[in-house]
């Protein structure tokens, strides 16, 4: 006497479990993705140069133009600059006139000068700012800049705790 068993239906199964699975996995690699998106994005926030003239680290935006995709960047027209070193070049000099401008401001107040006399200090902050400023220039075209790095600094400070959010995420789908 033979005993005969056959499973139908095993190959449906398969396909269903397959799917749940593959479903349960594109939903936790999508929510990681946006994870460390947002993680790269408040970093290089955090890296980005924080001055009494720079707005640059609020332009730092990560975004999701894809499923499984996530883009860091800034929309700021500097944000190459601030990035990457750049050769010497002779810059605009009303930026460098503005910055060395709130730089003086910040180190010489009313309190330093007296009432009387601020008048006569606020004047000569234009002339040196303007001084400040064209030296600043001159030593950009002599030297260039030096780049932040912010993004690439970003990456990686952040690969390790990124590869484990992955690592989290696919074993949170498997295991189910």
């Amino acid at each position: 006497m033979f005993l005969k068993i056959e499973v139908q239906g095993l190959e449906e199964l398969k396909d269903e479990l397959n799917g749940k699975l593959l479903k349960r996995l594109n939903t936790n690699l999508q929510d990681t993705v946006e994870k460390s998106g947002t993680l790269v994005e408040t970093t290089a926030q955090k890296l980005a140069p924080h001055g009494s003239h720079s707005w640059f680290h609020e332009t730092i935006r990560a975004e999701f133009p894809a499923p499984l995709k996530a883009e860091i960047g800034s929309e700021a027209k500097y944000a190459p600059f601030v990035e990457l070193d750049t050769r010497p070049h002779w810059p605009p000099i009303e930026p460098l006139v503005e910055y060395a401008h709130l730089k003086l401001r910040k180190r010489y107040s009313i309190k330093t000068f007296g009432p009387r006399s601020y008048k006569e200090a606020a004047g000569a902050k234009e002339d040196t700012a303007e001084q400040v400023g064209f030296l600043l220039a001159r030593k950009i075209s002599r030297k260039g800049t030096k780049g932040q790095h912010v993004f690439l600094r970003a990456g990686t400070q952040t690969e390790a705790k990124i590869h484990g959010l992955f690592l989290k995420a696919v074993g949170s789908a498997v295991n189910g």
